[in-house]
């Protein structure tokens, strides 16, 4: 994964999710920081999902209801927050901020960007309960990923109007037994990417 850097910010915010098991798992601590200034403006309290659905491709909507041909089906604690950037970041600012963060230790399972993600009014509803998240399909991002040595999925959603502010998703998924399939999972293309010399990972429609 590899994002434009289109400007470098002197500040900056890291954003560390800490999960404390009370479930009968070791008490550990999970972080995953980006560091572009941002503020916190909503936290879901850690708790325990037993089966909770990982989007694994663009987002689509069949008949009143949500694409279920690839997802991954999860159990255990989540967790996660919403942020606001600032003001004068741009959306590739954040998604270069991700990419620094998740460059070691992670096994990315989907990305995708602008329209290559489908409805952006699905992710925020209906997937993220995050209104906010909500903006125009062509400047809209989500990654997924899974820490190499942890049980741990991450999410991240980000999205920009065009006279407001970026606003993120982060969200954590501390899975307490291996992933569930109750549905068949076609296996991913990937993304368009080109050389580090050459820019962008992602082709935006």
């Amino acid at each position: 994964m590899s994002f434009n850097v289109l400007k470098q910010k002197s500040g900056y915010f890291s954003l560390i999710l800490t999960i404390v098991s009370g479930l009968g798992w070791s008490n550990a601590v999970i972080a995953l920081e980006l560091d572009i200034a941002s503020e916190v403006v909503e936290v879901s309290q850690a708790g325990p999902v037993e089966r909770h659905k990982i989007f694994l491709s663009r987002l689509k909507k069949i008949s009143n209801s949500l694409s279920r041909d690839e997802y991954q089906m999860v159990q255990g604690v989540l967790q996660g927050q919403t942020y606001k950037a600032d003001d004068d970041a741009t959306l590739e600012e954040v998604m270069a901020s991700l990419d620094r963060a998740v460059d070691e230790g992670y096994e990315r399972l989907f990305e995708c960007v602008g329209r290559g993600c489908g409805s952006s009014n699905e992710w925020a509803n209906a997937v993220f309960g995050q209104p906010k998240l909500y903006g125009p399909e062509s400047t809209q991002f989500y990654w997924v990923g899974k820490a190499v040595q942890s049980q741990t999925y991450w999410l991240v959603y980000g999205s920009k109007r065009s006279n407001k502010a970026v606003h993120y998703r982060v969200e954590s998924v501390v899975s307490a037994a291996p992933s569930l399939h109750p549905f068949h999972i076609r296996q991913l293309p990937l993304p368009t990417r080109r050389n580090a010399s050459s820019g962008s990972a992602f082709r935006v429609t």
